[in-house]
């Protein structure tokens, strides 16, 4: 079997053919093509065969983009990047992805000390009761992260009783 960058089996070969399955007139070409990119790049980096493309293959020839079978989230507000944003964008999303996949198959009863950047809530309801943590969409876990990113405990004084406080200065904190 010929790999020659021309012949059919070639990974080059297939992203052309593909191609031509991405509607130039959708809202969601500019996406499928940066998946089909980033697809590529995958397999030529892993030394995969053609078929690293059959889920990517499936999801341009219904026309709906359910990133899971690519290990993504889903991700509604995709259609309002840039190309450079919308790469970037989607490398956060297979980073937290692959993370939140290993976190789940390794540690799965000790997930609060594992994915620490979610709440104990969010973990119980998401990946214990629920389990539709694949189902999220993308933006549910940034907007979790950021919630729990912000100091939500903040110390105002401190009073001891037959005690002395010292306060140490700010440069030695």
């Amino acid at each position: 079997m010929s790999l020659h960058r021309d012949a059919i089996w070639h990974p080059e070969t297939f992203r052309h053919q593909l191609e031509k399955l991405i509607t130039t007139d959708s809202a969601r070409s500019q996406v499928s093509r940066c998946l089909l990119g980033d697809q590529l790049t995958t397999i030529l980096d892993e030394g995969a065969t053609v078929f690293g493309f059959s889920s990517l293959y499936r999801l341009l020839d219904d026309g709906n983009l359910d990133f899971s079978e690519l290990k993504l989230f889903n991700d509604n507000n995709l259609l309002n990047f840039s190309d450079k944003q919308l790469r970037a964008r989607l490398n956060e999303n297979q980073k937290l992805y692959r993370q939140i996949e290993d976190s789940v198959e390794r540690y799965s009863g000790q997930l609060e000390n594992v994915l620490t950047e979610f709440s104990a809530k969010f973990i119980q309801e998401h990946f214990v009761d629920n389990d539709d943590w694949r189902e999220l969409d993308f933006s549910v876990y940034l907007n979790e992260k950021a919630q729990n990113s912000e100091q939500k405990l903040v110390l105002e004084n401190i009073t001891a009783e037959n005690g002395e406080v010292w306060q140490r200065s700010q440069k030695h904190q």
